[in-house]
């Protein structure tokens, strides 16, 4: 069997750029298609030459200039026009849930967004009453600001 695969070396380079490809399936920031596409050009080399070291610096090369010039632009092309991505809490920003606390004057409650409760307070001290809908206008940590909708 490894006599097999000693002759047939470019089944091995197809067969790690495979597994690269299914890895990638669970990333997403095609790193690993860059060392697919490495593997990919080690296997042609491999159909032409029985050298080891150069199909390995094929494979570095590859990956390296796909690296350079393959990558940014396919996650140019994922992210879209959008300049950043927000992501965690910071999504919460302009989102609107409802009291499930009322907030006092000049103290805190609490709020309910898609499940997760906040404390939350308002900008200017003002109390809301249990069950208003608000507007997260801003967060700091773990606490929210929140505006009456």
């Amino acid at each position: 069997m490894i006599q097999y695969f000693l002759e047939n070396i470019w089944l091995l380079w197809l067969t790690l750029a495979f597994v690269l490809m299914i890895v990638e399936l669970s990333s997403g920031d095609f790193v690993f298609t860059c060392f697919a596409i490495g593997a990919l050009g080690s296997m042609v080399i491999s159909l032409f030459s029985d050298s080891l070291w150069l199909q390995v610096m094929v494979f570095a090369i590859c990956s390296a200039l796909s690296l350079l010039f393959i990558r940014p632009p396919l996650t140019r092309w994922l992210q879209g026009k959008q300049q950043e991505r927000i992501s965690n809490a910071d999504a919460l920003i302009g989102r609107t849930g409802q009291l499930i606390e009322a907030i006092e004057p000049n103290g805190h409650g609490y709020v309910k967004i898609d499940g997760d409760q906040w404390k939350a307070i308002t900008a200017d001290n003002s109390p809301i009453a249990k069950g208003e809908r608000v507007r997260i206008i801003s967060r700091e940590s773990l606490i929210v600001t929140v505006e009456k909708v």
